[in-house]
């Protein structure tokens, strides 16, 4: 990253680990910064639209996970999860696989791009 408008991609399906997660040091909404995410990779169909609720601490997470939000953000963290399975409790096969470590206080659906 760095000053302007910087493109973080995710084009392999990671680890879902904190300890595993790449770190993006300065995200920024405001100077349009973006989180690309490969549908393939990920196995994101591709009829799905970005959604994500942005949280903050662990028992808002958990809950958010059973919704039906593709990605939940964790303002607390700085943890950006994937929300394999929907509005099934847990993150199914997914998880976490960035971490914000500026904690932004949210993450707006702007923010992400699903590529193919």
């Amino acid at each position: 990253g760095g000053v302007g408008a910087d493109k973080f991609r995710f084009t392999l399906k990671p680890e879902f680990t904190a300890s595993l997660a790449d770190h993006i040091t300065d995200f920024s909404g405001t100077q349009k910064d973006k989180i690309e995410i490969s549908r393939s990779a990920f196995g994101i169909g591709k009829t799905a639209k970005v959604s994500i609720t942005s949280v903050n601490g662990s028992i808002a997470r958990d809950a958010a996970l059973a919704q039906a939000s593709l990605l939940v953000y964790d303002s607390s963290t700085g943890e950006l999860w994937w929300n394999q399975n929907g509005s099934t409790a847990g993150a199914g096969s997914g998880g976490v696989f960035a971490i914000l470590d500026n904690q932004p206080a949210s993450l707006a659906a702007s923010a992400i791009a699903l590529i193919a």
